[in-house]
C-alpha cells in the first residue's frame, strides 16, 4: 500500500505541487488581513490554521478546495475537528478484538454516525475526482491511473483519501497554531524570526518553499514547534515481534507506541525541555540530543508526508511573519496547558490580532515614519523643516483649503450633501495635491474625462490619486501581482500611473532647482515636494562640503516617493474623518456652532478693518482660539489612529499605579525592541487626566493643566500661537508624542480651521431632514467605520443652511 503512494511524494512531485500550494497560501494570507476584526477584536487562529490546511488537502486529494478560507469552515472539517474525540474512540477500540463487535451497541450513534459521514463523503469525493480526469499533479495522480488499470480499487483509493484528510490536514493545523502560540510569548525568539525573513525578502514575491528552506532560524523555530507540540504526540505503531521493554514481555502481534510528547520533554535529552528555545537547533554548542525528536517517527513505517508538510510549513511561517505583525489578545493565555491529548490534539482556541506590519508603510524604502536609528534621524533632518512655518507650507495648505472650501459650498448649495464623506474626501485630496505636488485639483469635475491624460499615461493625475487613496489598504497589503488578478486590478494601475506621475514632477523640479544656485539663500517655500528637494540639496552640498566622497543627493529618488507616500497616507484620510467628524458634532451642538461662528465673524470684521476680504495663516490662525479648541476636543473625542504603536529603545520598568486598595502597583519589564501599543481613546477618555471626560469642552484648551490634573486660566499668551498640547505628556495621542509626534500637526490644524472658518461665515452645519438629533448623537458616540482610521458612519446626513 506504502509503495502507491510514494511517487506523490517525492521531490519531483513536491515542484509539480508547489504552484497549487502556493495558491493557497496566498489567499489565506491575503483573506485573514482583510477579515473582519483581524485588527481589534482579533482571529481565532486555531480555526484559521485548520481551514487553509483542509483547503490544501482538499486541492491535493481531490482536486479541488474546500474554500474554507474564502467563505466559513467546510462542514466536513468541522465534523473531523468537533468529534475527534469520538474518532479516536474508534481507532482505539479496534486494538481490542473482543470489543469491535460490542463496540457496535455500546458506542453511542453520534460516534458511528461521524464515522460513516466522514466515510461517505470521502467516497463521494473520490468518485468526483476519478470522473474529473485531470491532468494537475496532486497525491491522487498515480493512484487514479491504478485504478483504472485495476490495480488497486476504488475502495483502497478511499482508504487513502480518508487517512490523508485526517492525519495531514489535522497535524499541520495543530502545529501552526502551536507554534504561533510559542512565538507571541516568547518575544525575543518572535523578533528574531521577522527578521531574518524580512531581511532575506525584499518582495513578497520573492517567497518560496526552497528559498524558505535556507533560513536557518525559521528551520529552528519549525524544529522546535514540532518538538514543544508533536502533532502525532501519540506516536506511531509498531507491531511487536515479542520483545522484553523494561521487564515487561510484550507478545508478538502487539501494537507499540512511542510517546513523541515524554521523548521529547525529557531532560535527559533536552535541557529546560519545556522552554520553547529555536537557538538549541542552531547553537553548535547545545548538548540536547536532536535526534530524540521524531516528529514524523523513523524507518518504513514513517510519515510518508513529511517533505511536503515542510513546504507547507515554511511557506505559511515565511509569508505570514514577512507580511504581518501578530499580538495575542489575552496575554495570560495558557494556550499548550487548555490542550488536551486523545491520539491527536483537542486544541482550544488562540485569538491573535493581524496587523499589517510597519514595513508595510514602506512601498519605496524607510521613510520618517518607519525609520529608526540613525535612519530615522536622517529623514526627519530633512523632511522636518518643510512642515515649519518658515517653510511657507502651513500657508499654502490655509488658502488652498479656502479655495477648495468655496467650491465644496457651490456644490453643496446647488444639491442635497448625499456623498459628504466624497466631497470631504475629495476637498482633502486636493489640498494634499496641491500643498504636497504643486498640483491644483478641481475635484468636482468629472474623473473619467480622458482628454487630459498626457501621452504615456493610463489616466488623469486626479484620477491616479484619487483612485490610490480610495483602495490604499489593498495596495499596501497585496503585492502589485496578485493585486491585478483581484476585482481590484484599478487600483493596481492606478498606483502605477500615480507613480509615474510622481517621479516625472520629482525629476523635473530637482533639475529646475539644481539649475538655480539661489536654493541655497533662499528658505524653502512651497509646496512639499519643493521643499523637500531643495533641503536635500542643502543637505547634499553641506555633506560635500565635509566630505567629498559623500554622495550627491541626500535623498535618492526613492526616499522621495517613500516620504511623498507617506505624507499622502497620513494627511488625507485622518484630516478628511476629523473634519466630518467636526461637520457632525457641529450639526448636533447648536449652542458650541454658534459661539464658533461668533467668533468667525469677529476675525472676519477684524479682517476687514484691515482691508482685507479673506483670512491668511499668517494673520488670523492664531486668533481662531475657541474653534482651535473645538478642533482640539473633536480630536480627543474622535482620534484618527486608535493604536499608536511605539518601539522601546532598551529594557524599560513601567511602573503600573495601584487603585488604592486592592490592586497594588506593579512593576513591568518592556524588553528592548519590545513593540508597545498605546491605545489613543483609552488614554483620552481617562479621568485620571480629563476632568469630565465624556463632555465636549473646547474651553478645557483655554487652561494650562498641572502635573496634579488641576488646571488654570491661560494667561496671556494665547493657546492657538503656543501650539502646545496643556496636558501632562502621553494624554493626548491623537498626534502621537514625544520625539516620533507628527510632523504635519500644524499642517492638519491649517487646514481644519481653514475649512470651518470658511464655511461658518455663510453658512451653518445642520443634520438632514430625516435625522433625529437625539439618534445622531448616539451613533457618533456609540458607533464608527473605517478601516485604517476611526472614521463616522456614512448614513449621517447633513445640509448646508444660508446664513441671514
Amino acid at each position: 500500500m506504502k509503495r502507491n503512494l510514494t511517487s506523490a511524494f517525492s521531490t519531483r512531485a513536491l515542484l509539480e505541487q508547489e504552484s497549487i500550494v502556493d495558491r493557497c497560501v496566498n489567499d489565506f494570507v491575503t483573506t485573514i488581513g482583510s477579515a473582519e476584526g483581524s485588527q481589534m477584536k482579533g482571529l481565532n487562529m486555531t480555526k484559521w490554521y485548520e481551514m487553509i490546511s483542509f483547503d490544501i488537502l482538499g486541492e491535493m486529494a481531490f482536486g479541488e478546495s474546500f474554500h474554507a478560507v474564502e467563505s466559513k469552515p467546510h462542514f466536513w472539517s468541522e465534523l473531523i475537528v468537533s468529534h475527534l474525540y469520538f474518532i479516536t474512540v474508534l481507532d482505539n477500540l479496534r486494538r481490542y478484538p473482543s470489543f469491535v463487535t460490542m463496540g457496535k451497541f455500546l458506542l453511542p450513534f453520534a460516534t458511528t454516525s461521524v464515522r460513516d459521514k466522514h466515510s461517505g463523503y470521502t467516497r463521494e469525493k473520490v468518485n468526483h475526482r476519478l470522473a474529473a480526469k485531470s491532468p494537475r499533479k496532486d497525491f491522487m495522480t498515480t493512484l487514479t491511473s491504478k485504478v483504472s488499470t485495476g490495480e488497486i480499487s476504488k475502495e483502497e483509493m478511499t482508504a487513502h483519501a480518508s487517512t490523508l484528510v485526517i492525519a495531514g490536514g489535522e497535524t499541520t493545523s495543530t502545529f501552526l497554531a502551536a507554534t504561533t502560540y510559542y512565538l507571541l510569548t516568547t518575544p525575543k525568539a518572535y523578533r528574531a524570526l521577522q527578521r531574518e525573513i524580512r531581511d532575506a525578502f525584499s518582495t513578497y514575491e520573492e517567497i518560496d518553499a526552497s528559498s524558505a528552506q535556507k533560513l536557518p532560524y525559521l528551520q529552528a523555530v519549525i524544529s522546535e514547534g514540532l518538538r514543544m507540540y508533536a502533532p502525532g504526540s501519540q506516536g506511531f505503531p509498531r507491531v511487536s515481534a515479542g520483545v522484553e521493554i523494561d521487564g515487561h514481555w510484550v507478545p508478538p502481534g502487539a501494537e507499540m507506541y512511542t510517546s513523541a510528547w515524554t521523548v521529547t520533554h525529557d531532560s535527559q535529552y533536552f535541557k529546560d525541555p519545556f522552554l520553547f528555545n529555536p537557538e538549541r537547533w542552531i547553537d553548535e554548542d547545545s548538548t540536547d540530543v536532536k535526534e530524540a525528536s521524531q516528529p514524523f517517527s523513523l524507518g518504513p513505517r514513517g510519515c510518508l508526508g513529511r517533505n511536503f508538510a515542510y513546504m507547507e510549513m515554511n511557506l505559511i511561517l515565511a509569508k505570514l511573519h514577512w507580511t504581518y505583525d501578530f499580538e495575542l489578545v489575552d496575554k495570560s493565555l495558557d494556550w499548550e496547558g487548555s490542550s488536551h491529548l486523545h491520539v491527536m490534539w483537542w486544541k482550544p482556541d488562540l485569538w491573535v490580532k493581524v496587523l499589517p506590519r510597519t514595513e508595510i508603510l514602506e512601498p519605496y524604502g524607510p521613510n520618517v515614519a518607519t525609520a529608526e536609528g540613525k535612519t530615522y534621524q536622517f529623514h526627519v533632518r530633512i523632511t522636518a523643516p518643510p512642515f515649519g512655518d518658515m517653510s511657507g507650507a502651513n500657508d499654502l495648505v490655509f488658502a488652498e483649503t479656502m479655495t477648495q472650501t468655496e467650491r465644496l459650498m457651490q456644490s453643496w448649495s446647488s444639491k442635497p450633501s448625499d456623498e459628504l464623506q466624497f466631497d470631504v474626501n475629495g476637498l482633502t485630496l486636493a489640498v494634499i495635491s496641491m500643498a504636497g505636488f504643486g498640483k491644483r485639483l478641481d475635484w468636482t469635475s468629472n474623473q473619467d474625462d480622458t482628454s487630459n491624460i498626457p501621452s504615456g499615461y493610463d489616466m488623469s493625475f486626479l484620477r491616479a490619486i484619487s483612485d490610490t487613496t480610495g483602495y490604499m489598504t489593498a495596495i499596501l497589503l497585496l503585492p502589485k501581482w496578485l493585486l491585478r488578478l483581484t476585482p481590484l486590478k484599478c487600483a493596481a494601475v492606478a498606483h502605477e500611473n500615480l507613480d509615474r506621475y510622481m517621479r516625472a514632477m520629482i525629476r523635473a523640479e530637482r533639475e529646475r532647482i539644481l539649475s538655480d544656485n539661489a536654493y541655497e539663500s533662499v528658505s524653502a517655500r512651497g509646496n512639499l515636494l519643493t521643499s523637500i528637494l531643495k533641503a536635500s540639496a542643502l543637505e547634499a552640498a553641506e555633506n560635500a562640503r565635509k566630505d567629498s566622497s559623500a554622495r550627491k543627493e541626500a535623498f535618492t529618488e526613492d526616499e522621495v516617493m517613500g516620504n511623498l507616500f507617506i505624507y499622502l497616507l497620513a494627511g488625507y484620510e485622518t484630516t478628511a474623518n476629523a473634519i466630518l467628524y467636526g461637520l457632525i458634532v457641529l450639526a448636533v451642538r447648536p449652542g458650541i456652532q454658534a459661539k464658533c461662528i461668533a467668533e468667525v465673524d469677529r476675525i472676519y470684521a477684524e479682517a476687514a478693518s484691515q482691508s482685507r476680504s479673506t483670512l491668511t495663516y499668517a494673520e488670523d490662525f492664531d486668533k481662531l482660539e475657541y474653534l482651535y479648541g473645538f478642533m482640539y476636543e473633536t480630536f480627543r473625542l474622535y482620534p484618527g489612529v486608535i493604536m499608536i504603536t511605539k518601539m522601546v529603545k532598551k529594557d524599560t520598568v513601567v511602573t503600573v499605579p495601584g487603585d488604592g486598595s486592592k490592586q497594588q502597583p506593579r512593576s513591568i519589564v518592556l524588553p528592548r525592541e519590545c513593540r508597545v501599543y498605546l491605545n489613543s481613546p483609552a488614554t483620552q477618555y481617562s479621568e485620571a487626566y480629563w476632568p469630565d471626560p465624556e463632555t465636549l469642552d473646547p474651553h478645557r484648551w483655554d487652561r494650562v493643566a498641572r502635573p496634579d490634573g488641576s488646571s488654570e486660566k491661560e494667561g496671556k499668551h494665547n493657546v492657538v500661537a503656543a501650539d502646545k498640547t496643556r496636558q501632562m505628556r502621553g494624554t493626548f495621542l491623537t498626534f502621537s508624542d514625544g520625539s516620533r509626534a507628527c510632523l504635519g500637526r500644524k499642517f492638519a490644524q491649517a487646514e481644519y480651521i481653514a475649512f470651518l472658518a470658511t464655511l461658518l461665515r455663510e453658512y451653518e452645519v445642520a443634520l438632514g431632514d430625516e435625522m433625529d438629533r437625539d439618534l445622531a448623537e448616539k451613533d457618533l458616540n456609540l458607533r464608527c467605520a473605517g478601516k485604517v482610521t476611526l472614521a463616522p458612519n456614512d448614513h449621517f446626513k447633513l445640509k448646508l443652511v444660508k446664513r441671514h
